[in-house]
């Protein structure tokens, strides 16, 4: 048996000089007071620049049939959007106890937003979707 450590352990930037480690969680949610329909797109919350987003957490009403939606970081400046994760979520199915997405970790170097684009839809209904951003302060590369 022995110690395996990380390649990057102690080494990384952390926010506060270290001394309240580097996790950063960012939440938002959004009442539909109208059915999705297909190509809305949904802002959740706000990102900074200078985080590593390692994974979502997405809760939801029962939203409809078949409410597919694509988790994207997207840049305010309007510059390309990277998804989250590699597949659509299926919103019409309710997930009060979340869902986790993960993919890649993405390191954001602009000021952005979580956002999910609506796939097709075929029956939507009104409810609520609530993201959880997890991440690292990581600094600006």
């Amino acid at each position: 048996m022995s110690d395996r450590d990380a390649a990057d352990l102690g080494k990384k930037k952390l926010a506060g000089g270290g001394a309240y480690g580097n996790a950063v969680i960012f939440s938002g949610s959004l009442v539909l007071t109208a059915v999705p329909v297909t190509a809305d797109i949904f802002r959740l919350c706000d990102i900074p620049a200078g985080v590593k987003v390692n994974a979502i957490i997405v809760t939801n009403t029962d939203l409809g049939t078949a409410v597919p939606a694509t988790p994207y970081i997207t840049p305010n400046d309007g510059s390309s959007a990277t998804q989250v994760g590699g597949t659509a979520l299926a919103l019409g199915t309710a997930a009060p106890n979340g869902v986790l997405v993960a993919g890649a970790p993405i390191e954001v170097q602009k000021p952005s937003k979580l956002t999910m684009t609506i796939g097709t839809v075929d029956t939507g209904a009104t409810g609520s979707v609530h993201v959880t951003v997890l991440g690292e302060n990581v600094g600006l590369a």
